[in-house]
Order: structure tokens, then C-alpha cells, then sequence
């Protein structure tokens, strides 16, 4: 499953965990953390997920990333606020130059990211 945003050729992707502490993540919002290009690991809330259909994540899924008790919600594509919500907004929230919140990847000219750690169950 993936989330496609288009702000300076970047992409958001999502990466399915093995197991699940719940049967289903339809209609939850997923705590976890996520992996950044620069290794780092920072908490996240993942929701509006669709289980039995991985395109409609490609356009709803949400994501929320916290940084000292603050939240930041990235927004989709087609948010009409992307432009100040999408992944330049991340990076100046994080403190971060963006090529350490999302690696590029050579192939397609786009960057992805987002990679939940192994599940440990419930926290």
C-alpha cells in the first residue's frame, strides 16, 4: 500500500507489518513509529486505512508525526492545503533538511519513506 504526494517529486509509502496486535486496521488509527531517510525513528499516528483495498489508501490514508508534543498532519496531494501542509512544511517541522525526512530513489525520481519498525505488539 502506498500514498502518492507531489510536492517537488516526493512520495509517501506505507509498508505492511507481518502481525498485527488487532485483526483488522479498517476504521482505527494506528499508533507506531517511523522511520525517516535518516534512520531516525519518530512516533506517528497512521489512520484512514483500507484493508480490503490498497488503492484507496493511495489517496486517504493520513499521516501525523510528533515532535515535542506537537503534532503535524502531512496532507494528501490533494489537500487544499498541501503547499503548506506537505513535505517541505515536514521537514522545516522537524528541524530537518528534507533529504533526511525522504530518500530519493533514482528510478522513478521520487522519494519515499515512512517504514513502521517491527511490530512489538501493543503499547
Amino acid at each position: 500500500m502506498g500514498v502518492s504526494n507531489n510536492d517537488e517529486g516526493d512520495d509517501t509509502e506505507l509498508r505492511p507489518v507481518k502481525r498485527l496486535p488487532v485483526p483488522r486496521l479498517t476504521c482505527r488509527v494506528v499508533r507506531t513509529r517511523v522511520r525517516l531517510a535518516n534512520g531516525n525513528y519518530i512516533p506517528a499516528l497512521i489512520s484512514n486505512l483500507d484493508t480490503e483495498d490498497a488503492r484507496m489508501n493511495e489517496h486517504f490514508a493520513t499521516l501525523s508525526i510528533e515532535r515535542k508534543g506537537k503534532w503535524f498532519e502531512l496532507a494528501r496531494y490533494h489537500d487544499v492545503d498541501y503547499r503548506q501542509r506537505g513535505s517541505n512544511a515536514l521537514a522545516r517541522f522537524l528541524g530537518l533538511p528534507v533529504n533526511e525526512v525522504f530518500r530519493s530513489l533514482t528510478t522513478s525520481g521520487s522519494t519515499s519513506w515512512v517504514t513502521p519498525p517491527p511490530s512489538r505488539g501493543p503499547s
